[in-house]
């Protein structure tokens, strides 16, 4: 009896919820014994996405191919093995090296110029599957949020506690009082042109007052986004950036490197409450001494 392995992989907590782990090991075990092989290991990678080659489960399979612990391997689709096509042909060309024998989908994978050209089918056809997702969640985020919902990232704003969304309300922000008193605080001493960012931070530091991650020292830029921030006024921004590539970064604000801000016209606008009113933020923009 010859001896076989499967390899099982699901990349987010929703499949992992949904229990698709366990329906493709099923669905493997069932191929391993109709085809009368022995399942001597299995191994499986439970939320990791498919698009790194560094996976726990994986890395350990690799190790194994260097020995006789197995004859033939298992996989449930080409997309279980990687998202990329690439990644595909360099997984399968590994393994064949091993003299381990490869099934996609219940066929044997044979390194012939048909088979060769079947996964690289298969390859591509799991990129363009994996665009269409992304796309549709994009278009499905993009539309809740014109619909005045919040986007479930990107909330944490002294100031205020997000609360997720539930089958039965979507997601907010509501208002921390004892953080926004501070927030309106910052906003009054900055607005009167008496003190500057460095004055500020050290008032803070001198009242014994923690940052939102619960730091004791407050510094300059982090006073200057707060007063800079929309949401305290009222007004919470989605859609502001979109990530960087040659074509779009001449004449745009470039953020870390891996991002460029959009026109103000692309960017969607939800209301939230309120911590300090439009004037004193207006009035807060106003240049005063650092």
């Amino acid at each position: 009896m010859k001896k076989a392995v499967l390899y099982a992989r699901v990349s987010s907590d929703t499949q992992q919820k949904e229990g698709t782990i366990e329906s493709q090991i099923a669905d493997l075990r069932r191929q391993i014994a109709a085809a009368g092989r022995e399942l001597v290991k299995e191994y499986i990678d439970d939320g990791i996405t498919g698009t790194i080659m560094e996976r726990p489960a994986w890395e350990q399979l690799r190790q194994d191919a260097k020995t006789d612990l197995f004859d033939r391997i298992y996989f449930h689709a080409a997309d279980r093995i990687a998202r990329e096509a690439a990644h595909q042909n360099v997984i399968i060309s590994e393994l064949l090296k091993r003299g381990k024998q490869v099934t996609i989908g219940g066929n044997d994978y044979e390194e012939t110029p048909e088979g060769k050209l079947m996964l690289n089918l298969l390859g591509l056809f799991s990129e363009y599957e994996r665009a269409k997702i992304a796309e549709r969640m994009t278009r499905g985020r993009l539309y809740r949020l014109r619909m005045g919902q919040l986007s479930s990232n990107g909330h944490r704003i002294y100031g205020y506690h997000y609360i997720k969304k539930t089958p039965a309300a979507p997601a907010i922000l509501v208002i921390n009082e004892e953080q926004a008193a501070i927030v309106r605080s910052i906003f009054e001493m900055f607005a009167t042109g008496q003190y500057g960012l460095v004055t500020i931070c050290r008032h803070l530091e001198q009242q014994h007052i923690l940052t939102s991650t619960g730091q004791r020292q407050w510094d300059n830029d982090r006073i200057k986004t707060m007063l800079k921030n929309e949401t305290y006024a009222g007004v919470r921004y989605f859609n502001r950036i979109t990530a960087a590539t040659e074509a779009n970064r001449e004449g745009k604000q470039v953020i870390r490197g891996k991002w460029v801000l959009r026109d103000p016209s692309e960017w969607i606008a939800v209301k939230v409450p309120a911590i300090v009113s439009r004037e004193l933020f207006d009035k807060a923009r106003t240049p005063s001494p650092s």
